[in-house]
């Protein structure tokens, strides 16, 4: 991650940072694995293995403003390979403006209609996200994967990039209440 921002894994009440090419928290729910893609470590490969709440998350040690991109159509891109889908508990993508703010949007349906084992771009427009009341001008938190479930896929670059051509775009139904 860039200067700023860390890569947390948590999962029952305990928060591992990336410090490593290879973590897990202490429970063995959550593992990450560095790995090289396209350059030198470029990418990470991440493993819920289901049956405790656990998270992925972007973090930023002061909060983000991206109303400016919002305005220019900016679009929050991710390069995602999906390799093991559960086939029952939800994989969420998140962002968190703070305490009590952030809004959670269920993949299942959408990454049942991507290839498996096969790279592609994920797209989340932030203006999605300032329609669902994600506060933009305060993230902390711009990406989180969340989930109970089994589930393995790959990230690759993440970046802001305006427009929605060559992208596979999740559809703009947050859930009710809180994030998850």
């Amino acid at each position: 991650p860039k200067s700023g921002m860390e890569v947390v894994l948590q999962s029952e009440n305990e928060e591992v940072f990336l410090n490593n090419k290879s973590v897990s928290t202490s429970n063995g729910k959550l593992l990450l694995d560095i790995f090289d893609e396209r350059i030198q470590e470029d990418s990470q490969r991440i493993t819920f293995k289901g049956s405790a709440n656990s998270s992925w998350s972007l973090v930023s040690s002061k909060p983000i403003n991206w109303e400016r991109e919002e305005k220019a159509s900016g679009v929050l891109s991710i390069q995602f390979k999906i390799l093991q889908k559960d086939s029952q508990d939800e994989l969420y993508l998140s962002a968190s403006c703070g305490e009590g703010c952030g809004k959670s949007f269920s993949l299942n349906k959408f990454l049942d209609k991507m290839p498996k084992e096969k790279w592609f771009v994920l797209g989340m427009p932030l203006k999605c996200l300032k329609e669902n009341d994600v506060d933009l001008s305060n993230l902390f938190k711009p990406l989180i994967f969340n989930t109970q479930g089994a589930w393995s896929f790959e990230l690759g670059k993440v970046y802001l990039e305006g427009g929605m051509g060559g992208k596979s775009i999740v559809p703009c139904r947050s859930l009710k209440g809180d994030y998850k």
